[in-house]
Parts: C-alpha cells; sequence; structure tokens
C-alpha cells in the first residue's frame, strides 16, 4: 500500500479502541479481526471484524457523526469512529461500510486505493 501509514494506523488504532471499550464493555473475553486482501491493481480491502456486542440502528446510523458517543460522562469524546471516517474517506480517498446488529458484534469493510489521492492525480 502506497498510502498514508499514519492514517492507517489511527484507523486500525480507533477501531480496536472501540471493540475495547464498547464493544467488550462487559464481558472480558472477545476476538478481533482483520483481513486484508487486493480487489484489484488499484484497491485493496481491509475488513475489521470483532465478536463483541453489536450496535442497534440507532448506534449504526449515528457511528460515524462527530461527538456521537454511547459513553458520555464516561470519558468518551464521540470522536474516535467520525476520525476513521473522515481519514478513510478524505484523507485516503476511500470507503467506509459498517454492518453490525445487537449481539453479533461488528463487520468494517474498507475499500482503499492503492496509491494517495495526489499521487494519483498525479500519475501518468
Amino acid at each position: 500500500l502506497s498510502s498514508y501509514p499514519g492514517a492507517l494506523s489511527r484507523i486500525i488504532s480507533n477501531l480496536v479502541l472501540n471493540s475495547l471499550i464498547h464493544g467488550f464493555e462487559n464481558t472480558d473475553k472477545g476476538c478481533m479481526h482483520i483481513r486484508v486482501k487486493r480487489l484489484d491493481e488499484s484497491l485493496l480491502e481491509l475488513v475489521y471484524t470483532d465478536n463483541g456486542c453489536g450496535m442497534d440502528a440507532v448506534q449504526r446510523d449515528k457511528v460515524f457523526d462527530p461527538f456521537f458517543t454511547t459513553r458520555r460522562g464516561k470519558g468518551g469524546t464521540g470522536l474516535g469512529m467520525s476520525i476513521v471516517y473522515n481519514l478513510v474517506t478524505r484523507t485516503m480517498g476511500g470507503t467506509i461500510e459498517l454492518e453490525s446488529r445487537p449481539g453479533h458484534g461488528v463487520n468494517i469493510r474498507l475499500t482503499l486505493p492503492d496509491l494517495d489521492p495526489e499521487t494519483r492525480r498525479t500519475a501518468p
């Protein structure tokens, strides 16, 4: 991947922290998986899953909104997933999709171009 390593690191870090803080809040066990595969010569897919508590429809609809948190007053700022969304879509030029339902964890699919947006604009 020829892109932004700092942005990718922050994305993965925020996804893991969300699983630890929210997905596994009422358990001391859980699994997280990251799968990466090449879709074609210019796109990669990164799929992040956990087997945590999952999200209801209201949480899914608002998860990328700035300042949305289920932990208001408990240290949550509600910026983690908003930052992830902006890094994926604006900084890296990709897309993000989230699937979740209560009791079934999360499945987050990132589609990322192999080159950063600035390099793609100037590449021959």
